[in-house]
């Protein structure tokens, strides 16, 4: 997976969203963001930006902000995107950029009130280990905010868009979130015109 971002980042973005385009999806999953019950500056981190809109959104709507990605050549695309349409329209904002995985960040102690998967869980090798990661990068009442496709059969997405999953079903993401000490709670599908189907899950910590 790690390979593919380094050979086809500079059209990812492209590829992605010959399977799901983000302005599709855009408005309900801010409806989402608006519906969460986070601190007043809340520590937040979006793992796997890329180029997506959604960073400079999420840094309009927070102070505190930091990006993941296991692929340098991603985060400084997702740096570059990020200037380009963030202007000085958040000045004193706390913006990170780490190198690395889940297991990167938890070395360096890091903790969050929000992480957010946008697109990015089917091409992590293991899932499972993700979700106990998160659950241990969480604080207290942290939501992870997971968007990803539906379990799905059309398997030319690993050639063209380096998907090492084919979707997820709702047990397996229920299973893995559970395992990990998380409480399963408020769940958003949406048909695409392609045949594929987003799903938007919200898990939370609870202890």
């Amino acid at each position: 997976s790690l390979l593919f971002f380094e050979r086809h980042a500079e059209r990812f973005l492209e590829k992605q969203e010959l399977v799901a385009e983000y302005a599709h999806y855009r408005d309900t999953l801010h409806d989402l963001l608006d519906g969460l019950s986070l601190p007043v500056q809340p520590q937040v981190q979006e793992v796997g930006p890329g180029e997506s809109p959604l960073l400079s959104e999420l840094a309009k709507r927070f102070q505190h902000l930091t990006a993941l990605d296991n692929s340098m050549e991603m985060l400084n695309r997702a740096r570059n995107s990020l200037a380009q349409r963030l202007g000085r329209d958040a000045p004193g904002h706390q913006l990170n950029f780490i190198h690395g995985d889940t297991r990167v960040a938890l070395t360096q102690g890091l903790q969050f009130d929000l992480l957010i998967y946008n697109m990015v869980l089917h091409h992590i090798p293991s899932p499972r280990e993700t979700f106990q990661d998160c659950a241990q990068l969480l604080n207290q009442h942290g939501t992870l905010l997971l968007i990803d496709l539906s379990h799905h059969d059309q398997d030319w997405v690993r050639e063209s868009c380096g998907d090492l999953w084919l979707g997820f079903t709702e047990q397996d993401l229920d299973a893995w979130a559970e395992e990990a000490g998380l409480d399963c709670g408020q769940r958003v599908y949406l048909g695409l015109r392609n045949g594929f189907q987003v799903q938007m899950r919200i898990f939370t910590r609870s202890q």
